[in-house]
């Protein structure tokens, strides 16, 4: 492989000063073919340099890296079209991997400690004053940066007598059990099997009705509908929709109207329940549809019975 000459020994330039100023023309006529050929080659050969040289280029204290970015921005001068750029490109992202790889390991092997380097400020950049000159920090760190640095704040002040905070030992919480039995308080156990044993009368109930007075089709609205209450009128298509469920009451639709029909019908005692195929369908009843149904269907007596509430 060629190596690319050239190269400045290993110093740290100032960000200002590393290109050499050179307004460089993108789309050149004046670049012959022949020219970006031999562009393309020594692009070409500097990558495969980089790649030879890479475990010597982590090393970032020898100061050969910053060789190597220099040489590089020397080959960018030379490229005036994207095919050549694109090249290009891929040596910088090299010498980028390569430049982040060895800062992480050298990060992981510092030589120094906090300590060391807070005595160390105070012992350049003092003061004196117990404190840090940062004006002069600053004037120190400028050349070298490219870009404004942010602004950073300390907890605290910079003594050479710097001593750690000791963190407080926190006794650790005990634990409470995950599988201890869940109770719930009585009242509310009461009130549930209360409510329950409700519901089972009320179903248990409307199933005779229907089994009585639905063994053909009925308007489910006048089997439903409570004219003297609209809060029974809603408990009464819940419970329906228990029988439905259970397979005691099937829904039917007629051609003529666009009105669901309820008939008794026990399909647990057929052969084939098991294969019949279910289907859910969405009742609407709010106090507007059920005034409707009233006057529509002149609903004068609920087809079951208006049960007494707990105020009566």
């Amino acid at each position: 492989a060629r190596k690319v000459e050239g190269g400045s020994p290993f110093r740290i330039m100032p960000a200002q000063n590393r290109r050499s100023g050179r307004k460089k023309k993108f789309l050149d006529e004046n670049i012959t073919q022949e020219d970006r050929q031999k562009t393309r080659k020594q692009i070409r050969d500097f990558h495969q340099l980089v790649q030879e040289e890479r475990s010597e280029l982590e090393n970032i204290k020898n100061g050969q890296l910053i060789e190597r970015f220099e040489q590089a921005e020397e080959l960018n001068d030379d490229v005036h079209f994207p095919s050549e750029a694109m090249v290009e490109l891929e040596n910088q992202a090299t010498l980028t991997e390569i430049a982040d790889s060895g800062i992480k390991g050298r990060a992981q092997r510092v030589d120094i400690t906090m300590d060391q380097f807070l005595n160390g400020l105070l012992d350049q950049f003092s003061d004196g004053d117990d404190g840090v000159d940062w004006t002069e920090v600053g004037k120190v760190a400028a050349p070298y940066l490219a870009a404004v640095p942010p602004t950073n704040f300390l907890s605290g002040q910079i003594k050479k007598d710097f001593v750690p905070r000791q963190q407080k030992q926190r006794s650790r919480q005990k634990k409470r059990k995950l599988d201890a039995p869940q109770t719930a308080p009585k009242e509310v156990q009461d009130a549930d099997k209360e409510e329950k044993s409700h519901t089972e009368g009320r179903v248990h109930e409307l199933r005779k009705l229907m089994k009585k007075g639905a063994k053909e089709p009925v308007n489910l609205y006048k089997i439903i509908i409570n004219p003297d209450s609209f809060s029974q009128t809603v408990e009464n298509l819940f419970d329906l929709s228990f029988l439905v469920k259970i397979g005691k009451v099937r829904i039917v639709m007629k051609d003529e109207e666009d009105v669901p029909y309820v008939q008794y019908h026990d399909f647990t005692k057929m052969q084939n329940a098991d294969t019949i195929p279910k289907h859910q369908g969405i009742v609407k009843m709010d106090y507007k549809l059920y005034q409707a149904c009233l006057e529509k269907y002149e609903i004068k007596k609920s087809f079951v019975s208006t049960r007494r509430t707990q105020e009566e």
